[in-house]
């Protein structure tokens, strides 16, 4: 809600893919009312709001949420409200790193599958998570874990992308796979949306 430009993007979207796309959502911490153009363009391509719930950490979020869910009503568009979320995974990115081989680190991809893709700069990255942190914590790692989407005018162009998609690669991991315990983070738990002062 706070991206100024989200109804053009919801439009966007819309106009051009919403036939081909089964359930268009967007999810939100549910802080925030959209504004009435986001609502109107919500409402034009049946976009649903997930709304994530961390009443339990935080309970001055149930008035939010019940104006959110008013509004949405109100407006005619779907909603889900998430259970109840009492714990997060930590994936180790601020202190872990495994200087694993290439055989750990395949592994740790592998089990991990993550669905969380994103193209920025028309690079198509496998995962949002591997090239946000290592952005925002300066580790530099990974710069090359995308596929150029402008790169992609071969005949095999379709193909390319899907098995990009699938996860395959020719170096089976990323480089953000040695600072990220992946699908073992369901190991380590830690309180969810807990507010903390540095």
């Amino acid at each position: 809600m706070l991206y100024r430009e989200l109804a053009k993007v919801i439009q966007y979207i819309g106009e051009r893919y919403r036939q081909k796309t089964g359930v268009f959502s967007i999810t939100t911490n549910g802080t925030l009312i959209p504004s009435e153009e986001i609502l109107c363009a919500c409402r034009k391509y049946n976009v649903m709001f997930r709304i994530s719930n961390y009443v339990r950490q935080l309970p001055w979020l149930k008035e939010k949420y019940e104006r959110l869910k008013e509004c949405l009503d109100k407006n005619n568009i779907s909603y889900v409200l998430g259970e109840e979320e009492w714990e997060w995974m930590d994936y180790g990115f601020d202190f872990l790193e495994r200087k694993g081989t290439r055989d750990e680190l395949i592994r740790v991809f592998d089990l991990c599958r993550t669905p969380c893709r994103e193209i920025r700069e028309n690079r198509f990255y496998f995962c949002v998570m591997a090239r946000s942190v290592s952005e925002n914590l300066g580790y530099g790692l990974g710069t090359d874990d995308y596929l150029d989407l402008d790169k992609l005018t071969g005949e095999d162009y379709k193909k390319e992308l899907l098995e990009f998609t699938l996860g395959y690669s020719q170096k089976g991991y990323l480089d953000m796979c040695d600072r990220c315990n992946g699908a073992e983070a369901k190991e380590y738990p830690i309180p969810a949306a807990e507010q903390v002062k540095k």
